[in-house]
């Protein structure tokens, strides 16, 4: 018979595993497949879907039909759930959006998020950083993963299999 504490410890680290498995997100292959992706469907149709899957997510959405773009900018609610831990940026913690475009390739068309981060400085021209700036937050790299995944998977499930597009 096993004693009680051990039991105890031998539980908790199943548990723990089990949590750890389970709580794995998209790995890269995935993000890198919806990124990717390209869809023989038109491309109003596309901005349409990939809209109503930001709306879902809780995005404010503002479409531009004419240059096929929007951007999805987090609601009140994301923006208190954001939990980074706290670091100093000089002029004040960054504001984030994500920029969703679709782009026509030979292919077809494919759906285009980027992470769009700025300081507004006062009296000054707003900082914008780049995706790949260390000063961007990684939860906003991560929320433009994620969505990027969400319209993958819906387009996916609506128009049939997603034409990977070739190298």
């Amino acid at each position: 018979m096993v004693p009680r504490t051990r039991r105890i410890v031998l539980l908790w680290s199943l548990v723990s595993v089990l949590l750890l498995v389970a709580g794995c997100g998209p790995n890269a292959d995935e993000i890198k497949s919806a990124n990717e992706a390209t869809y023989r469907v038109q491309p109003e149709s596309l901005l349409d879907v990939a809209a109503n899957v930001a709306k879902e997510n809780r995005y404010d959405v503002q479409v531009d039909r004419e240059h096929m773009i929007f951007a999805a900018h987090p609601n009140a609610s994301m923006i208190a759930r954001d939990t980074e831990p706290p670091r100093q940026y000089p002029g004040g913690y960054p504001h984030w959006a994500l920029e969703v475009s679709v782009v026509g390739t030979a292919a077809g068309c494919r759906v285009k998020v980027t992470p769009k981060v700025w300081q507004e400085r006062l009296y000054a021209q707003p900082v914008y950083f780049s995706p790949d700036d260390p000063n961007t937050p990684g939860f906003v790299i991560d929320r433009a993963n994620a969505l990027s995944l969400a319209i993958y998977h819906r387009l996916g499930d609506r128009a049939g299999s997603p034409q990977q597009s070739s190298p």
